[in-house]
């Protein structure tokens, strides 16, 4: 049975070495999100990966990114969202 994966952060420190193992395994169909379609499929060279546009900050690429996933892999190691408070909340 074929797991289709998207890998959010896919061209990063940590997502590039992942997505390069995932693409070993023939159980494994790779999606990858992309802010640039061009620029990641240029870093993904060869490799069978489906690069789909995706954005945190833009619902309308969702659905499209996430068709027929079963899973996500999304690993953030930094904090470069605004805070919720300095956005949203002022008391």
């Amino acid at each position: 049975m074929t797991n289709t994966i998207l890998i959010i952060g896919g061209t990063g420190n940590i997502g590039f070495p992942l997505v390069k193992l995932l693409a070993q395994d023939d159980d494994v169909h790779l999606v990858a999100g992309a802010h640039n379609l061009k620029k990641d499929q240029a870093q993904y060279g060869d490799l069978p990966v489906d690069v789909r546009r995706f954005d945190f900050l833009d619902a309308s690429t969702f659905d499209q990114a996430l068709a027929g996933v079963d899973r996500v892999f999304f690993l953030s190691a930094h904090r470069s969202w605004p805070s919720p408070r300095k956005t949203c909340c002022r008391s």
